[in-house]
């Protein structure tokens, strides 16, 4: 994972739910889409704080 500039504890938190995505998921293309989505989201989110 290439850093983004973040947090240790927002990268903390992305490495705990992309591995709660990957444990649920069955299968690797909707894990990988989900876990797109949600790095999206933050990066979203954290270029409204800035």
């Amino acid at each position: 994972m290439a850093k983004f500039g973040l947090p240790n504890s927002i990268r903390k938190f992305l490495r705990r739910e992309k591995a709660r995505i990957r444990r649920d998921s069955l299968d690797s293309i909707g894990a990988e889409k989900k876990i797109s989505e949600l790095v999206s989201e933050i990066m979203k989110r954290r270029q409204k704080e800035a």
